[in-house]
């Protein structure tokens, strides 16, 4: 099925609980699809740029935001932190940074994070926060329309649900890290992993392997290929 978020920011995680690493953060009223559903999250896939993306969001983004209560006692953070409203309402103190500048965090902490906090004018406003770790790592990529899971349905690891298929689309191991096979040139450059062939940027490989995300794919001339694509 599908939904819209209905909140300012929703968090992207790549497993269902509120620590796990951040995939993607989806700006209100993204469209998505629902996949499966374990505890208080739900599995959704959704567009970005020119690939679909999975992961794990809170199934209260899918209702109205909470709003400024003023009987509550909301968190007061420290000087230079920020109290996040997290998945479900609950809130926390977190670093605050600005414009993914890492130098304004602690050590061993990073400015990927985007949140959203309470403003007293009875909204939810984004806010951007260091995070203890690494960078995200690159996300979940799941193939373009045109490839389909073969069985009758996909086990999640360690999910203990079933994950019903969702025709057309093939998802790929949550474990790896892969990347479209070709992308489109931003004037006329291509970025690495990629590299200029023709009018497109081809994904560098040194084996099929590399190429996986599109099923068939090969790695030719050190470029993946699509089925029946050659240098």
């Amino acid at each position: 099925t599908t939904a819209t978020t209905q909140w300012t920011v929703s968090n992207v995680r790549r497993d269902s609980n509120t620590t796990s690493d951040l995939v993607s953060t989806l700006k209100k009223d993204t469209l998505v699809t629902k996949l499966a559903e374990r505890g208080t999250f739900i599995l959704v896939l959704f567009d970005e740029e020119d690939h679909k993306l999975m992961g794990w969001v809170h199934k209260q983004v899918f209702t109205p935001q909470p709003q400024w209560d003023a009987q509550r006692t909301h968190l007061v953070c420290p000087a230079g932190q920020v109290a996040l409203v997290l998945e479900g309402g609950q809130e926390r103190c977190q670093p605050r940074c600005a414009n993914s500048n890492d130098s304004q965090c602690p050590q061993g902490y990073v400015c990927d994070g985007l949140g959203v906090t309470f403003s007293p004018a009875n909204l939810l406003v984004p806010v951007q926060f260091c995070r203890i770790g690494n960078r995200a790592v690159p996300p979940t990529i799941v193939p373009d329309a045109g490839l389909r899971i073969p069985d009758a349905g996909l086990r999640i690891p360690d999910a203990g649900i079933q994950v019903p298929v969702d025709a057309g689309v093939r998802a790929v191991d949550a474990g790896r890290k892969l990347y479209p096979i070709r992308k489109k040139q931003v004037a006329t450059r291509c970025d690495p992993p990629y590299v200029v062939n023709k009018v497109w940027c081809r994904l560098q490989c040194t084996s099929d392997a590399d190429c996986a995300a599109t099923p068939g794919a090969k790695c030719l001339q050190k470029m993946c290929f699509e089925p029946g694509a050659t240098p």
